[in-house]
């Protein structure tokens, strides 16, 4: 999760003895109990250093009693009205009195310039706020860096972005903030990895315990680094630096889900991350996929991913994911198709949104033209998108008949991600189908069983792949596999592993035929998937239900009338 930083409440706090500091507050207030400036610091203190809120805002508001056109109070009142209090109407106010008070007051216009980003979505006023902030103090490094952050996600001017950066780091070298979205900059749209990991090391260096650079570089040496072990410990410090923090909390539940398999304690992670923020909508909607997926609690699903929405109708990525659970679970392909144009609507560029649109127009729509746009959208906004490429070249092979262009897709899918198992086991199954290199898929295949070894598809098409190549022993164990892990929605792949049951083991699948039935009776087909050479082996083998077996392959695969069955 990308964290835009949020303004600072106030300056000077530095590491020191807070006990003592206190008293000294409270000394210096009682010597002169309308002094504007200490009365305004000490509310900037009980909010930034003892989270007593109640008692800030009388403070703040003795302080402009005090002196209404004391600027930096007004300032720090408005961020703390934003902050804590959500009052965002009383925050406008006073943010402007602050800079009608100090027309000049840096602090004051950059953080109302990221007010008016975050809050009022007033993207040209808040780009006037930052050039008359930095105007004002051109070394101002919270304004420089939140004004790089506008420039890379509302403008996409990369350049002057950089530049920024460059700048507020020059300001101020160990602003903890600064680094770590520089380092966020550089490996998003720089991709230059070694620097971005340099950057993260000087931000907690400068900041041991800021949140969100452990986290993030936690992100990173995941994503990037594939050092799981160290990533953990970054978000076990994240979390004791901050344990109430709901984007942590879900980026850790996401680890344990997807690195560990520690599924437990990721569903208590994302409790704690909901408890800690019920309306954080990227918690929500991580936790209903992880109850789609994992839990196949599909009713209490929904609710997440309604709540979501509920909390951000324009959350893209919830939108977009709550479109597949109404395509794959509830069916609903009028409210899916509904959702994925909101999402795009939310962000164009959108490419996991886009990419899965693509697969519901193709799938869904059999509207080809379009699909094939949104893959080429998708690729456009994200060209290293693993899942978009590698449906894509599905899509180019079954579709467009384009072999040697979806050969191309898979490579740079799994250039972008080389253990991407989904796109190492297609990128297998194209290779012994259409290329007919089985040496080379069969390494494509163990490739994607090291990368994900519980993924029941790659293994029932490994299965498939083996039993097809008469290597039997090692093929049923690999079904037999496939079947403990396969989840009940899919279908598709339990027709497939009950067809290679019915023809290779009948007799340790007595079941499989009338199962096999039951699925073809209820629409479950698998077109497209080449069972021809599990056909050549019953009819080799003189099996008396060879004619059957053929029938069987053409209805589950080449659309054949399951009438054509009657007569077995």
């Amino acid at each position: 999760v990308k964290l835009l930083l949020s303004p600072r409440q106030s300056r000077g706090f530095t590491h020191f003895n807070y006990d003592q500091a206190e008293q000294i507050f409270q000394r210096a207030i009682a010597a002169d109990p309308n002094n504007a400036n200490n009365l305004g610091n000490f509310a900037s203190y009980m909010t930034k250093i003892r989270q007593n809120h109640n008692l800030a805002e009388q403070l703040y508001q003795r302080a402009i009693a005090a002196d209404p056109n004391l600027a930096n109070a007004l300032g720090s009142f408005a961020v703390f009205m934003t902050n804590v209090r959500q009052n965002h109407d009383l925050a406008e106010q006073l943010y402007q009195r602050a800079i009608a008070a100090d027309p000049n007051l840096a602090y004051a216009l950059g953080n109302f310039a990221y007010f008016m980003t975050t809050i009022r979505q007033n993207h040209d006023l808040a780009e006037q706020l930052y050039q008359r902030a930095i105007a004002a103090d051109p070394k101002d490094a919270d304004a420089l860096g939140n004004f790089a952050l506008f420039m890379t996600k509302i403008r996409q001017n990369h350049d002057l972005a950089e530049q920024l950066y460059q700048r507020a780091i020059a300001a101020d070298p160990n602003h903890a903030n600064n680094l770590y979205n520089y380092a966020l900059f550089m490996t998003d749209i720089r991709q230059n990895h070694d620097q971005a990991e340099q950057l993260y090391q000087r931000a907690i260096a400068a900041d041991p315990n800021h949140a969100h650079a452990l986290s993030n570089l936690a992100v990173f040496m995941t994503d990037i680094r594939q050092n799981h072990d160290l990533a953990e410990q970054l978000y076990q410090r994240a979390i004791a630096a901050d344990p109430n923090h709901a984007s942590i909390l879900d980026n850790l539940a996401n680890f344990m889900t997807k690195i560990r398999k520690n599924h437990d304690l990721a569903e208590q992670l994302y409790q704690r991350a909901i408890a800690a923020d019920p309306n954080h909508a990227d918690a929500l909607g991580s936790f209903a996929v992880f109850m789609t997926a994992i839990r196949q609690n599909h009713d209490l699903a929904e609710q997440l991913f309604q709540r979501a929405i509920a909390a951000d109708p324009n959350h893209a990525h919830a939108l977009g994911n709550f479109a597949v659970f109404m395509t794959n679970i509830r069916q609903n392909h009028d409210l899916a198709e509904q959702l994925y144009q909101r999402a795009i609507a939310a962000d164009p560029n959108h490419a996991n949104a886009l990419g899965n649109f693509a697969n519901f127009m193709t799938n869904i729509r059999k509207n080809h033209d379009q699909a094939e746009q949104l893959y080429q959208r998708a690729i456009a906004a994200d060209p290293n998108h693993v899942n978009a490429l590698g449906n894509f070249a599905y899509f180019m092979t079954t579709i467009r008949q384009n072999h040697d262009l979806a050969e191309q897709l898979y490579q740079r899918a799994i250039a972008a991600d080389p253990n991407h198992a989904n796109a190492l086991g297609n990128f297998a199954s194209f290779m012994t189908t259409i290329r007919q290199n089985h040496d080379l898929a069969e390494q494509l295949y163990q490739r994607a069983i090291a990368a994900d070894p519980k993924n029941a598809n790659i293994l029932g098409n490994y299965a498939g792949f083996l039993l097809a190549r008469k290597r039997k022993a090692e093929g049923l164990e690999r079904l037999q596999a496939a079947f403990g892990l396969r989840l009940p929605q899919q279908r598709s792949l339990h027709l497939e592993l009950l067809y290679y049951a019915t023809i290779h083991a009948p007799d340790r699948y007595p079941e499989a035929l009338s199962t096999l039935k039951r699925l073809i009776v209820d629409g479950v087909r698998s077109p497209g998937w080449d069972l021809s050479g599990h056909v050549a082996i019953a009819r080799e083998h003189n099996d008396p239900r060879a004619e059957l077996l053929a029938q069987l392959a053409a209805v589950i695969s080449d659309g054949a009338d399951p009438a054509s069955l009657d007569r077995f």
